[in-house]
């Protein structure tokens, strides 16, 4: 199965001095801008799968409504973005501070040394990532090409499992808002 990974569009967290997102924010107007963006760049989808979150959904819903064949949407709960806990509405410099090893493994791309104070690990997520592949391989047919719309972190641990290789995919801490990647399981 080809599976499409993205990135949900920018929401107002995202604007200005980058914090950790609150749980359930939707997208700023320059976010629905580049969910259109990224309906171009995909061209098809016979499914798509979101996370609940609005964020998400929303770009789904954006990207959905764009493509041809306005394929339908799946949200699972799995896909989700990385709870991180303590570190919630924090800056880079506040998590530095106060968590400095939780910093350290997150701002330098050692992804399986995730431990965020108050929220998730590494093995934690990988589990959701397997949990939402599994979903995923159950309610597509096994030729569709498959769109997931993440979120910036859950997206790094998927690369990290399935493109181990694609450092330039999982290892930086900014993960694109407009890019598109392919796995394929």
């Amino acid at each position: 199965m080809k599976l499409i990974v993205t990135r949900h569009g920018e929401a107002n967290h995202n604007l200005g001095i980058q914090t950790f997102a609150a749980k359930n924010t939707g997208l700023a107007p320059e976010g629905v801008k580049t969910a259109k963006k990224l309906a171009q760049k995909i061209g098809k989808a016979d499914k798509i799968f979101c996370s609940p979150l609005k964020r998400s959904s929303e770009t789904a819903q954006i990207i959905s409504q764009i493509l041809d064949n306005h394929p339908p949407i799946f949200e699972i709960d799995e896909i989700q973005e990385v709870d991180v806990g303590k570190l919630v509405g924090g800056t880079a410099d506040e998590a530095k501070e106060r968590y400095p090893k939780a910093a350290e493994a997150f701002y330098h791309g050692h992804i399986a040394e995730w431990n965020f104070p108050g929220g998730e690990n590494f093995e934690q997520v990988s589990a959701r990532v397997d949990k939402a592949v599994e979903k995923i391989e159950e309610l597509a047919d096994p030729h569709d090409t498959v769109l997931i719309v993440g979120h910036g972190m859950l997206n790094r641990v998927m690369f990290y499992k399935y493109l181990p290789k694609r450092k330039d995919l999982w290892g930086p801490s900014i993960y694109p808002h407009d890019r598109v990647a392919e796995i394929k399981v």
